[in-house]
């Protein structure tokens, strides 16, 4: 069994069990994997949830029951419901090139995800699914 060497990276409740052997999200937490992928077809391959929020004219065709994509991508496909949402109208700052963004647009890069989901900036208030800010640790 691999641990993370990054104590934050994928924090759990040691009192609760360890959850599905093949890496299938768990339907209570409603997050989409960033590491599991997805057969789509034979040109497109295997894919991931982000690809599938980018193209969102596959979800009919991939969300559904039987479907990789509807366990590894439950709260995409609409699996499962939670209190936690991202803004769809607020619009936060992200640079001179950029300009100013939404939710929408920082839920399918993670490498902006690093940079500025922290409590200092917009986002963490605006995307709070994305960021993982609905419940910050007291």
């Amino acid at each position: 069994n691999l641990q993370s060497t990054d104590p934050s990276a994928f924090p759990t409740d040691s009192n609760s069990p360890s959850g599905d052997p093949t890496g299938t999200p768990s339907i209570a937490t409603c997050e989409d994997s960033k590491d599991m992928d997805f057969f789509v077809d034979e040109i497109r391959g295997k894919k991931s949830c982000i690809w599938l929020a980018r193209h969102e004219k596959w979800i009919p065709k991939l969300c559904v029951p039987g479907h990789d994509a509807y366990d590894f991508c439950p709260e995409l496909c609409g699996k499962c419901e939670d209190d936690c949402h991202d803004s769809v109208s607020l619009e936060f700052w992200t640079n001179k090139v950029q300009g100013f963004r939404d939710c929408k647009w920082l839920s399918v890069r993670p490498g902006w995800q690093e940079m500025i989901c922290h409590p200092n900036h917009e986002a963490f208030l605006y995307c709070k699914e994305t960021c993982d800010s609905c419940h910050p640790l007291i």
